[in-house]
């Protein structure tokens, strides 16, 4: 921009500072594309409703359980440290046998789904309507009943209530009744499953046990039926009924040892006893009596950490860098804490194992020595110690009988209490036959639609705006060049054109170089010579077949007359020294230069100066068509001298203002414009008139203007609002720049201010203003 350049942005409208980004950018923006957004949401609407009436139908029952953990009784303090270690596995593990295929398969064989017409409509016509599944049971397919139990779980959602021991059993099918059938059934069925493992664990130890005392019962009838058959064959007497010496110190050794030996065998047995229970029993059973050291410890802390926690989730969101760091102390004193169990666990069943070897080590080694002491006392007496032998082994296996017999006693005891104890695995709700889906939701679908919509339109209009290289606002126009907006013609079109699809309007007949050059997009669809199309408010005060060129003389007040003025008021505040020779030109054709050049110097020679137009588009002239005169002589005569200025003036029929036209068209005409005649031809002009009008041909295709711009004070560039690119524009300010020619500024012609554009422009106003001063002197003159 030249430094005696003053601005001119009172003129027009406000623009945004800079580059600076508003939120009325974004209005603007939308408002453009305000159909696409409507059309898209109409359609996802309609997307939106046909999906939710087409989507099956779905149901949800829910029932609720109340898993509470089975705790040891024997003392308060112990009751709590294990709920507070074996908590978090024991209810995990609870939940994820809901989702077992096991479960799965006995919901199934319990509630007959194979039989159901709902669930398995295929299959039940093959069952009798009063047969059982269990008279088909064994025809039914292992590999169909997987299946079943596959399709089951995949409609069941388990999900704890937090801080309670309830746990909501959800069931969704596309059957209300099945749903509500399958939710009770696997609330019911888990119940029934873990009573039976309870049962189950109590009755491994008991078969043992009576195992071991059938076994003891046939060795001791055997054995006593031997000593019977022996003291027949050799009619032997006790050794203290015969006199002989049983504190002898082999009798006495082999009562010893006979006695350690049953003390051998009744502890091996009841090692074996508790190793074969520790290996069958729960975790938490084998851990109910664990003593004091770093598991009770370590319990104890996990217990404190989830209790001070407990305590803060009522002060603080989970989401507090604190409780964060609390709860990951929490996870990992429970990882810690599964790491001593599983070690306690393992340390248990190793002692137990190592205490049943070594009881089984000890009672082979006191067989082996009582073997040995056998044959010594058989030296001494054989008939009397066999037969006092037979007598040892008869006492010992009805010692141990005994304690076995005393031990299952108590194991059916338990098994009894077992039975009496609480469930506790409970139903608190059943689930309720669904009166109403839940999905699909329509109103989920319907808000869905709308953001899908809303977002696939804001990256529409985000691509479409990225992919569009049209200069359509003033603001836009004046940050790309740098350059001052002089005014803002508005379009007087009847028909709202939309940006790059037009209709053709009153604004000229475009050019037809044949450069090769693909400038501003198709204007044989925008500008149809002869075809012109006006606003209806402007041709009900306009004669027929006029256009915007001299409508500031035909109509001066019109809204886009005082548009006009506009320009002649910034051209003159432009530059502080004297403003006298003016050129118009335009990136590409068509954009309007020879109406601007045309009603510039109209008002211009409203304000009393004389006023000479020249037309210098050598190439397509219309200056002559526009004032109706002829162009058999004009500006190229004068410059190849063959006429003098004098004979080509004519009169334009405008008060102070003259024409000179272009003449016939001559075969080089860059050469004719930068030839020295040129530089005469302007120092007559300037001497003759106050105010001298070039209209110039476009810049880009032709090199014309640049020679024309050199010789005058400055070059005004008009751009067609919508139709020229911004590569245009800015490839039009590089040549001015590279040629050092002044440019006063920009003309914005056809702007379209009612669309895509932010705020109320000065046409607007203009046009209210001059409508209410029409309408009063139409009352006064009817007055």
């Amino acid at each position: 921009m030249p430094q005696d350049s003053l601005p001119t942005s009172q003129f027009l409208e406000t623009p945004s500072p800079g580059g600076e980004f508003q939120v009325g950018d974004i209005l603007v923006i939308l408002r453009r594309h305000v159909a696409l957004v409507v059309i898209l949401l109409i359609l996802a609407e309609t997307l939106a409703v046909f999906r939710y009436m087409a989507t099956q139908k779905m149901y949800r029952a829910d029932a609720t359980l109340l898993i509470e953990q089975r705790l040891s009784t024997s003392s308060p303090m112990e009751a709590f440290l294990q709920q507070a270690w074996m908590s978090t596995p024991y209810f995990n593990t609870q939940y994820r046998l809901f989702k077992s295929r096991g479960l799965a398969e006995r919901v199934i064989r319990t509630l007959n789904l194979l039989e159901d017409p709902i669930f398995n409509p295929v299959r039940s016509v093959a069952f009798s309507s009063t047969a059982s599944f269990e008279e088909f049971g064994a025809e039914v397919d292992t590999s169909a009943l997987a299946t079943a139990g596959r399709r089951v779980l995949g409609g069941l959602f388990v999900k704890p209530i937090p801080n309670t021991y309830l746990v909501d059993i959800t069931y969704i099918s596309s059957s209300p009744q099945l749903a509500a059938k399958l939710a009770n059934g696997f609330a019911e069925v888990f119940i029934e499953w873990d009573a039976e493992k309870r049962f189950r664990a109590v009755g491994q130890a008991s078969s043992f046990l009576g195992s071991q005392i059938k076994t003891l019962k046939d060795e001791i009838t055997d054995k006593e039926a031997q000593l019977l058959a022996y003291s027949r064959r050799i009619d032997i007497v006790p050794t203290s009924q015969a006199g002989g010496n049983d504190s002898s110190v082999t009798v006495q050794r082999l009562q010893a040892l006979n006695a350690d030996y049953i003390r051998a065998v009744s502890d091996r047995v009841d090692k074996e006893s508790k190793f074969r229970e520790v290996l069958s029993s729960d975790p938490a059973a084998i851990l109910e009596n664990f003593g004091e050291g770093p598991l009770q410890e370590q319990r104890k802390l996990v217990a404190e950490l989830e209790q001070e926690y407990a305590g803060k989730l009522g002060i603080y969101k989970p989401e507090w860098p604190a409780m964060r760091e609390l709860k990951a102390k929490i996870e990992k004193a429970r990882e810690h804490l599964g790491t001593l169990i599983k070690k306690a666990i393992a340390e248990v069943r190793s002692q137990a194992e190592a205490n049943y070897q070594r009881a089984l080590r000890r009672e082979q080694l006191m067989t082996s020595e009582l073997a040995r002491q056998k044959v010594e006392v058989l030296d001494l007496n054989s008939a009397a110690i066999e037969y006092n032998n037979l007598k040892v082994e008869i006492s010992t296996r009805r010692q141990l009988h005994n304690r076995l017999m005393s031990k299952l006693s108590e194991a059916e005891v338990a098994a009894q209490m077992e039975g009496t104890w609480e469930p506790n695995v409970r139903v608190v709700d059943r689930a309720m036959v669904p009166s109403s889906p839940f999905k699909p939701s329509l109103r989920e679908n319907l808000l869905y639609g709308c953001v899908i919509a809303l977002a696939l339109s804001f990256a529409m209009i985000f691509f479409f705006e990225f992919m569009d290289r049209r200069v359509k606002t003033p603001e836009e126009l004046e940050r790309l060049v740098g350059w001052p907006v002089l005014a803002v013609i508005p379009d007087i079109s009847a028909k709202k054109r939309r940006y790059g699809y037009g209709y053709g309007y009153g604004y000229g007949y475009g050019y037809g170089y044949g450069y090769g050059y693909g400038y501003g997009g198709s204007s044989r669809s925008r500008r149809k010579k002869g075809k012109q199309v006006g606003n209806p408010r402007v041709e009900a005060n306009m004669p027929a077949g006029r256009s915007i060129d001299l409508i500031p003389h035909v109509h001066p007040k019109m809204p886009v007359s005082e548009a006009y003025r506009s320009l002649r008021t910034a051209l003159l505040l432009s530059t502080a020294a004297n403003l006298e020779v003016v050129s118009i030109t335009s990136s590409v054709p068509g954009e309007g230069k020879t109406a601007t050049s045309a009603n510039l110097a109209v008002v211009m020679a409203q304000l009393g100066k004389r006023v000479l137009l020249v037309d210098a588009d050598l190439r397509k002239p219309r200056l002559h068509q526009v004032f109706q005169v002829s162009n058999r002589l004009g500006l190229v005569n004068v410059l190849a001298a063959s006429a003098e200025p004098d004979e080509v003036l004519y009169p334009s029929g405008v008060p102070n203002l003259w024409l000179i036209p272009s003449g016939p068209l001559p075969p080089n005409p860059s050469e004719l414009l930068a030839a020295g005649s040129m530089r005469e031809f302007v120092k007559w002009a300037t001497a003759r008139f106050d105010f001298l009008i070039l209209d110039t041909p476009p810049v880009l295709p032709v090199t014309d203007p640049i020679p024309v711009g050199t010789l005058v004070d400055g070059v005004v560039l008009c751009v067609d609002a919508g139709f020229v690119l911004r590569e245009n524009v800015l490839a039009s300010r590089d040549r001015f720049a590279l040629a050092e020619v002044k440019v006063l500024g920009t003309v914005l012609n056809r702007f379209q201010s009612g669309r895509g554009h932010r705020g109320k422009s000065s046409y607007q106003v203009y046009e209210t203003y001059y409508r209410e001063s029409q309408v009063l002197d139409s009352a006064d003159s009817a007055a």
